[in-house]
């Protein structure tokens, strides 16, 4: 997503070298969602497994990548060129779409992941006193954070279809700096992150805490 982005700011900074590279963004927008998801699933549940059913997380993908494919992806790259530089691309049917999507399904997993956080972090205070280590503090700030950015960018992208707000080239020059950020910090944070499930061999459920008290003392 990162590569894609500089690639397309590079293209339309120096005229455009790489035309094949136009408009390869967007789609891989939808997956920042579902692979967050995936990673806190992962990390919050003992015995999480990845099935075929959650496949489904990839549609929204899937069909903006073949939407860009049958409108865009193929066309001659003088006509590509023009349309970027021109911003025509937002007079193309679907656009509006596109528009769309990338606003409400960032939003969706955000706050679908902060609800798994919560819920995971009010399980293990019933079986441990101290859980800096694996209360993944860090990633709910960093997803509450990215939730209002990412919220103020995309419906930026969204009003600027209807009324004309900035250049295009500068909103994606903002995007791609939130996502560098977003990438740096997940990363590095959670390269850190201590398993709970490698760390203790314990199965957690949703039961009474008095029920757990024999559980504290592990963490010490």
């Amino acid at each position: 997503m990162v590569c894609f982005s500089l690639l397309e700011f590079y293209n339309r900074q120096n005229g455009y070298p790489f035309p094949f590279f136009i408009d390869t963004t967007p789609p891989f927008i939808l997956l920042h969602g579902p692979l967050l998801w995936f990673y806190v699933k992962a990390q919050t549940e003992q015995d999480f497994r990845f099935k075929s059913i959650h496949l489904l997380h990839l549609l929204p993908f899937m069909v903006m990548e073949i939407y860009f494919a049958l409108n865009i992806y193929f066309l001659p790259q003088n006509v590509k060129i023009q349309l970027d530089s021109s911003e025509g691309f937002k007079l193309m049917p679907g656009y509006g779409f596109c528009m769309m999507a990338i606003l409400i399904v960032p939003i969706v997993y955000y706050s679908w992941t902060l609800v798994i956080l919560r819920k995971y972090n009010s399980r293990i205070k019933n079986y441990f006193s101290g859980i800096d280590q694996i209360d993944l503090k860090w990633l709910q700030v960093l997803l509450i954070s990215s939730l209002v950015l990412t919220g103020i960018i995309n419906t930026t992208f969204f009003i600027d279809f209807f009324i004309p707000v900035a250049p295009f080239v500068w909103l994606q020059a903002a995007s791609f700096i939130l996502v560098s950020l977003y990438v740096l910090f997940l990363g590095f944070f959670g390269h850190k992150q201590e398993s709970l499930f490698t760390k203790v061999p314990l199965k957690l459920v949703d039961t009474k805490p008095e029920a757990h008290k024999q559980f504290n003392k592990a963490d010490e």
